[in-house]
């Protein structure tokens, strides 16, 4: 059948069930990165879903955060997560595969690792500057805007008014020993 058609059958589930369509030879990298990450939350969905404990949403919040956001924002929404909140979800998903082991989400650990030790770099970077923006060390009152140069002049001129005289005379030559 598919040589006669020139491309292959696929089976597509569409709102009013099951059809026979053809498949598209060339599928762009946005579609296939979609049909990727729709693969990976459904088994991830229903391995949430296959728990049997009645309270597995509680205990497995973070893991199913992590599923919501990216299934909104995708992958650029997890990088802007928290660290902590990547490592309970990665510590949650490694329970689920140990159940039953799955390269998806073994992949999906990965991912989250590299994503986590990118959130702790900048949650350390960021903490850091508080520290020295509340130590002094960096002045956080400085402010920039764009002047004319009228406006420069004006300012230079009332800068060099608070300036003591003895600063703004030529220093004095080294006299001479005989």
């Amino acid at each position: 059948m598919k040589s006669i058609l020139g491309r292959p059958l696929t089976l597509e589930r569409r709102a009013d069930g099951f059809h026979i369509t053809l498949q598209e030879r060339r599928r762009s990298p946005e579609v296939i990165q979609a049909e990727s990450m729709a693969r990976l939350r459904e088994e991830l969905r229903l391995r949430l879903l296959d728990m049997e404990h009645q309270h597995a949403t509680a205990a497995m919040r973070h893991l199913i955060f992590v599923h919501d956001v990216l299934g909104r924002q995708g992958w650029v929404g997890l990088q802007a997560m928290n660290s902590a909140v990547l490592r309970k979800a990665i510590v949650q998903l490694q329970m689920l595969i140990e159940r039953e082991p799955s390269n998806r989400l073994g992949r999906l650990v990965d991912k989250l690792r590299m994503l986590q030790a990118a959130a702790e770099a900048r949650e350390e970077r960021a903490q850091a500057h508080a520290k020295a923006v509340a130590a002094g060390a960096l002045d956080s009152s400085i402010e920039v805007s764009e002047a004319s140069a009228e406006e420069y002049e004006a300012s230079q001129r009332e800068w060099d008014a608070t300036m003591p005289a003895e600063l703004d005379a030529p220093p004095a030559a080294p006299e001479a020993k005989d």
